[in-house]
């Protein structure tokens, strides 16, 4: 069957690093080549700025409902983060929880960095 013949719901991702050998074929596969390991300099800039989203998220009392619940979720990525080797879509998973909560505070923080991070690391 010719690539453009697959149906849509049948698909493989693959990403990071280089793939060889063989692929695993079947709804919903993802295949990880890369890994962040403890040490990677971009893996710290990214665990200090979790950490600085939280002591943000801490500061203000008394804390609204809002701030509590972004506060929570930075918590969970920041827990995800603190593995030596973080699991790509745990950390995934754990910002597409927290991204949109932020979208409704305002921080001095710069969250588009927290993202872009993210996004290329995992």
């Amino acid at each position: 069957m010719a690539a453009e013949d697959t149906p849509p719901q049948q698909s493989a991702k693959v990403t990071g690093g280089t793939f060889s050998g063989v692929t695993v074929v079947g709804q919903g596969n993802e295949v990880s080549t890369g890994s962040v390991n403890e040490g990677s300099p971009e893996l710290d800039d990214l665990r200090g700025l979790v950490q600085e989203l939280i002591d943000e998220l801490s500061d203000e009392e008394p804390a609204d409902a809002r701030r509590a619940v972004a506060h929570d979720r930075a918590e969970q990525l920041s827990e995800e983060l603190a593995e030596p080797a973080p699991e790509p879509k745990r950390v995934r998973k754990s910002w597409e929880r927290l991204a949109p909560a932020l979208e409704v505070i305002k921080l001095g923080l710069d969250v588009p960095r927290i993202a872009d991070l993210v996004t290329r690391l995992f």
